[in-house]
């Protein structure tokens, strides 16, 4: 995969000015726009490898592109069955089981609208960072959805175990692993 974050700051690139790729050494170590100005004034090195930068900033075409064009799995809303009642939810949104593809799934309903295609951008490129994370303890992300036209939702599996500390605190579970 194609890492689509800074370096230095660890931050999402995106086409935006500050945001997008440049290449930041001889070595084509990419930074975002901003750290690469804050560095460059700064005198100080690549994040990546310690080489010098480069005197002045050159787009990372290549990675810009990807990113103009990436998008994560999208699944039309007709593809999905979801049920009307929420089965959690949280000040990020409301989770809802879901059929789709044959298969149980969840969909976490985002609570407000995105007023921007900047907010949908970033929202979809971390849905698609995480659509490549494989590991028996991380909730494979399937893509994004649309629910009634306005309500972004990521399409994930559904976990069919709880974690030990849902009935306490993570502190209090560990304690009583301790003993």
């Amino acid at each position: 995969m194609t890492d689509k974050t800074c370096s230095a700051c660890s931050g999402l690139f995106l086409s935006t000015p500050d945001r997008r790729p440049v290449i930041a050494c001889g070595n084509g170590d990419t930074i975002c726009a901003k750290c690469f100005d804050i560095r460059r004034q700064g005198g100080k090195k690549c994040p990546s490898c310690g080489e010098d930068l480069l005197g002045e900033s050159i787009v990372n075409k290549s990675l810009l592109n990807i990113i103009e064009h990436s998008s994560s799995l999208d699944i039309s809303a007709d593809q999905l069955e979801i049920e009307k009642q929420s089965i959690g939810g949280g000040a990020f949104g409301k989770v809802y089981n879901a059929r789709w593809r044959n298969e149980d799934v969840v969909v976490k309903v985002i609570k407000h609208g995105y007023k921007s295609k900047n907010e949908v951008l970033v929202a979809k490129l971390e849905a698609n960072i995480t659509i490549d994370l494989h590991h028996p303890n991380v909730v494979q992300v399937f893509g994004t959805t649309w629910v009634k036209g306005k309500y972004l939702g990521i399409v994930m599996e559904k976990a069919e175990h709880t974690a030990r500390w849902t009935s306490g605190s993570v502190r209090s579970t560990t304690r009583q692993r301790r003993r």
